[in-house]
Formats: structure tokens, sequence, C-alpha cells
């Protein structure tokens, strides 16, 4: 019996030796350090290598291709990398990233002390970076929360007009009201879930590097951007509308293209702004503790009273379109390249707006169980374009267009009933009338071919004008 106790040891100790003899010269790619994400560039292929063997790595090879091309090998020699140790690298040579599309680099060590790696297996990482010849344009949304009853609130829009839209023009800014006669009820589950005092902002609802929040005070706003990666979007968006001041009808269309490939959930949203609001009493009359001596840049303030009576209130957020976090069910879960949403809305306008003083702002939002991660991804602002033509907008439209998204022809199908004539126009983004024709009066059903061949890429707006209504609706070219 302790012969073969004595034999069975023996067998297992020389597994083990054969084990540690295999693991001895073992390097391994640890991570690759290049962005995902890319505009037409240069840049280094830097990574972190490993020392997954028993013997202190001394040297390795370093291995890197990008698609097909010519394999590239940068020697790191004079190392001193203990077991477990990792160990940072740098390629001698530019990466040109100049080429739309996926670029795929593939990295690996080998040679670890100048021998065969005796585990090939961890040898290698790969990574996709997706190229573009240049990001969409990015704006950032500054989301400010306020309150008439506010005293400190006053300087947060003069920082933001003073330092902040200077250096940083991207950006959009809005005040979300809470407490006063311009609270909104929309607005609530998003300060409820974030807001502990005022004033306080949200910069793309982004945390900083230092902080593991994402609400700042109005004098952190320009460090914040100068901290956040001010260019990146997967997104261009475009918001086009049109109101009707007869009727107060108001179409609003949020449109979204993607340039990469992405998987997240993403929502899309609106708000309504308006700027000049004022009224009376202490829902209104902005507190001003700047009254008795103000420093620059808040010397406006000083002797402008407590409350300032007939304040004027900027950029309130009169209603959010998708609520505090976004309309679901716009954007699926994996989107491609080339691919476009539309977030539409039909709405009347709210008859305390003055709509001289209104402006849209569309957004795409990320979604997240993590309160923390639910940045603002994009974001456009635009003005309100007043309808023309002879009759109101009627919302619910009695036009069909297809095929629509189009390429080539769309059909215009309406129930004319008895009419004298019918204009239909198309009009884009900026508002010039593309395509006009005329149909002569008749009654029944109307079944128009419309030519969009030659039409550019974008959202357009068919218009169609009867001697008593106006109907628009929305045609999108591929």
């Amino acid at each position: 019996m302790k012969r073969s106790l004595t034999i069975i040891m023996l067998f297992l100790g020389s597994i083990f030796n054969l084990n540690a003899q295999t693991l001895a010269k073992d390097a391994s790619m640890y991570k690759l350090l290049v962005p995902a994400y890319s505009e037409y560039q240069s840049i280094l292929l830097t990574g972190v290598f490993k020392n997954s063997g028993l013997d202190t790595l001394k040297s390795v090879m370093i291995n890197w291709k990008l698609n097909n091309g010519p394999v590239i090998q940068l020697a790191k020699t004079g190392l001193s990398v203990s077991r477990n140790q990792t160990w940072p690298f740098t390629a001698s040579e530019n990466i040109t990233l100049n080429t739309e599309g996926k670029l795929v680099i593939k990295a690996w060590t080998s040679l670890p002390n100048g021998v065969e790696d005796q585990n090939h297996a961890n040898d290698t990482l790969t990574q996709t970076i997706q190229v573009i010849a240049k990001y969409p344009e990015k704006h950032i949304l500054i989301e400010e929360i306020t309150g008439a009853w506010c005293g400190y609130c006053p300087r947060a829009p003069i920082i933001y007009n003073t330092n902040v839209r200077p250096a940083y023009p991207n950006t959009i800014f809005t005040a979300i009201h809470t407490g006063d006669g311009m609270a909104i009820t929309e607005s609530q589950t998003f300060t409820n879930t974030y807001v502990t005092g005022v004033p306080t902002g949200f910069v793309d609802r982004k945390k900083s590097l230092m902080d593991a929040g994402i609400t700042f005070a109005p004098e952190d706003w320009q460090n914040l951007l100068g901290n956040l990666d001010n260019k990146f979007t997967p997104v261009d968006l475009n918001v086009y509308n049109y109101y009707d001041p007869s009727t107060r009808n108001w179409k609003i269309d949020v449109v979204a293209d993607f340039v990469f490939d992405m998987t997240a959930s993403y929502r899309m949203n609106c708000y309504i702004l308006e700027d000049s609001l004022y009224g009376t009493g202490s829902s209104w009359d902005q507190r001003n503790f700047f009254n008795g001596g103000a420093s620059p840049p808040y010397q406006s303030l000083q002797g402008a009273g407590d409350p300032i009576p007939g304040y004027k209130h900027h950029h309130v957020v009169r209603k959010m379109l998708g609520g505090s976090w976004g309309q679901t069910g716009v954007i699926p879960a994996t989107v491609k390249r080339g691919e476009r949403y539309v977030y539409s809305q039909t709405l009347k306008a709210d008859a305390k707006w003055n709509m001289k003083n209104v402006h849209v702002v569309g957004m795409m939002q990320q979604w997240d169980t993590d309160i923390l991660k639910r940045p603002i991804i994009n974001a456009v602002e635009g003005e309100v374009q007043l309808l023309t033509g002879t009759g109101p907008l009627e919302l619910n439209t009695q036009l069909n267009i297809f095929p629509n998204p189009a390429s080539e022809m769309v059909w215009i199908e309406f129930n004319a009933g008895t009419i004298s004539k019918t204009d239909i126009q198309v009009i884009n983004s900026i508002g010039q009338e593309i395509f006009s024709k005329s149909v002569p009066a008749q009654s029944g059903n109307l079944r128009i071919p419309v030519p969009v061949k030659d039409f550019s890429p974008g959202i357009y707006f068919v218009r169609l004008v009867t001697s008593n209504k106006v109907f628009v609706e929305r045609l999108v070219k591929e």
C-alpha cells in the first residue's frame, strides 16, 4: 500500500512539473486601447500585455495588423515583468483611419523571452473600429433646475451667457422650473430622481471624471464641458415642425439618422421652450439674493429688487413631449448605420404659450436601469415654422402617402369630396417649395403621382391645399 501511494504521488508530481514547465513562458494580450468609433484621423495603437507564465518576462514581440494588411511588429526588450503583471505598450507606426466602414485591428503577443509561446489560447485580441469621415454635429444639452422662489438661481443664466456659451457655442440651454408658476408635471419624475437643491444643472446628464453624480452647480458647468467628449455622437438629429396660428395645431418631427451600428436602449424626446415668460406674484417674480451687492458677473442683479418684479424667464421648459425619460418604441435595440427613425407628435399649442417666443428641442436619450447611466446622446434646437396656406391645418390628415420612405415615386391619396381645385406642394426642411401641381375641380378619391427621384435624401412636407383646408404630411426621401 505504501509503495502504491508513493507511485501515485510521483505520477502526480510529474504532471505538476510538466504543467509548470509548459506554462513557464506565456505572454498574453491583455487589453487594446483604441476607440470603437472614430472620424478620419491617424492614431497609435496602444494596449497592455500580461505575463501569464512562471518565468519573469524579459522580452516579447507585439504583432498587429489592420484588416488584411501587413503584420507590423514591435519588439519590447529590457523588461522585468513578473508573473501576472501587466505592462503597457505603444506601437511606433500610425494607424491611418481614412476609409468609412468597419476596420478590424488584430494584435497578438509572441516570442516571450525569445522562444515559442507555450500557450497560444491567450495571445490574441481583436477590436472593431467603426469609421466615418466626420461625426454628425453634436449639441450638448444643459438642463438647469431652478425656481422663482430661489434667490441664488438668477446667477445660473448669467454664468451660462457670460462664460459657458462663448466657450461652447454648441450647447443648448434649458430651464426646468420647480415649485413655481412654470413648473410642469412631466419633469417631476426627473427632478425627484436627481435633485436635492437648486440652482443645479445637468450637462448631457453625464458624470464628470471626478464626481460620482450628474448634478453640478452652474460654476462647474464650464469645467465639466472641458472634461467631456464634445464631438462624438452616433446620430445626426434634425427637428421639423409646422404650426397653424389660426387653430394652434402643431406638427413636430424629430428625425434621427444613425451613422454607426449601435446596440443600446435609445429613446427620443422633444422639449417645448418659451422665452420672455413673466407674471405677477411669488410664483413668477424672481427672488434675488444679489440685490444688496453683487460682484462680477452679477452686477445686473444689484439693485434690481428682491424679488424682481416682472422678471423675464428664458429657455423655460413648458412641456416634455416624451416625459422625463423619452419615448419608447421608436428606436429598436439594435440599429444599423444609415437607418432613420422619426419621432412624430401632433398637438394643440397651449393657449398660454406666446408662440413668437417658443422654440423646440429634439433629443436622443439613452436608457439604463442605473439612473446615473442615462445620458443625452444628441440634441437639436429649432424655431417654430408657421404654416402658410389658405385654410387651417388639419392634424388628423386624410392624406395617404405611399411608399414612405420613398426613392423614385410617391402616390398621394386623398378623399376630395367635392372641391373646386387642389394644389399639391412639396416643401423642403428650410421652407422652399421644390414641387407643385394643381389638380382641377373634381370629386371622390384622388390618387396623384409625385416624382421624388431627383430629391435629395431627407425630410419633406407634402402640403395639400383645398378651397377651405390645408393638410400637411411628412415625406421621407431615401
